[in-house]
């Protein structure tokens, strides 16, 4: 098969830092098409990729017969009215989370996807993890054995993911944005929208990969938090009670981490921040009943969000088709929604 031609829509830190040296890297994968409204820094990513097409926007584009998929990094108000418009072109779209910012809108991209067949991955990197294939084998090995997992902590601690990256570049002349910007639900406060979309950026991670790991939903019981989405959320998920503990802080750290207890054994994971490359989870197993074993297990290095591009690759060649992972995707905006609703006033 010939190349993928990529189409990558938005060019800023994420982009360059993970998605664009991913994708670049992944031999059968040509990064065909850019798309940003910074000139210089289009031009010079442009030569850096050897990307033979450059546009101010995606509504530019004429040449779509070549593009076999869409690659989306966008400030999250920008990302609804844009994959509005891509769905409807029935090409595989690949979008950094969250998918929006309201959860109405949300269902209207999946209504709209469904309709034009347009696969859609959202960008939850840890499902693409090396360490959770890993983790979902041990857990049904021992579902297998009838052992019965009884809790579930898990916690998110937000402090510096980015890990010193450098080497992304800047323009010199950031041009106003002319594109529609997605609104903030309307029954949200103006006071909780930074809280609200940070919570849907960053701790929306831990939840939709509980979801991916036991493949149910997240139902939410009661929840003890402050105005910025901090604190203890007490659910269940497939009849499982389920802590979920959220903070944010300075500290030159990443904390984020999920244990499974059953009667007689523990197994935990202990994911590393975003932006480490090549380090994927720790799995940690502790169990016995008179004598304590630990082992921990280190799956091969390798980075989720280059494991995330060759996924989607991947299923563009086949022409997958299948929405549950967009369905995953748009529970978190749901979750959240119901979070700021009602537990924070």
């Amino acid at each position: 098969m010939s190349k993928l031609n990529l189409a990558f829509i938005g060019c800023g830190f994420v982009a360059q830092q993970c998605h664009l040296p991913c994708y670049s890297s992944i031999d059968d994968v040509n990064i065909h098409t850019l798309c940003d409204p910074v000139e210089d820094l289009r031009i010079k990513l442009a030569k850096k990729y050897s990307a033979e097409n450059q546009y101010n926007s995606h509504l530019e584009i004429d040449n779509l017969e070549e593009i076999d998929a869409f690659v989306v990094t966008l400030p999250r108000k920008l990302s609804f009215n844009v994959l509005n418009y891509l769905i409807k072109l029935k090409k595989p779209i690949f979008t950094e989370k969250p998918l929006c910012l309201d959860y109405k809108n949300a269902r209207i991209l999946e209504e709209l996807a469904i309709k034009y067949k347009t696969y859609i991955k959202v960008g939850y990197m840890k499902s693409n993890d090396a360490s959770i294939e890993k983790l979902k084998e041990i857990i049904h090995a021992y579902k297998e054995n009838n052992d019965v997992i009884k809790l579930i902590n898990s916690y998110s601690f937000m402090g510096d993911s980015y890990c010193s990256p450098f080497g992304d570049s800047k323009g010199k002349f950031i041009p106003p944005i002319i594109f529609k910007e997605e609104s903030m639900p309307n029954w949200l406060k103006k006071d909780n929208y930074y809280a609200y979309e940070q919570f849907i950026n960053v701790f929306s991670h831990i939840s939709h990969i509980l979801e991916d790991i036991f493949k149910e939903k997240i139902n939410l019981i009661s929840a003890k938090i402050n105005e910025l989405g901090e604190g203890i959320l007490l659910c269940d998920i497939d009849k499982i009670p389920l802590s979920i503990s959220l903070c944010r802080g300075q500290q030159n750290e990443w904390d984020e981490s999920i244990d499974i207890k059953y009667s007689n054994k523990k197994v935990s994971i202990k994911f590393p921040p975003p932006f480490l490359r090549n380090v994927p989870g720790i799995i940690k197993i502790e169990s016995g009943e008179k004598d304590n074993t630990k082992t921990c297990i280190r799956t091969n290095w390798s980075w989720a969000f280059r494991n995330q591009a060759v996924d989607f690759c991947e299923k563009v060649k086949v022409h997958h088709l299948e929405f549950d992972e967009l369905s995953r995707a748009i529970r978190q905006i749901d979750f959240a929604e119901k979070i700021f609703k009602e537990y924070i006033k």
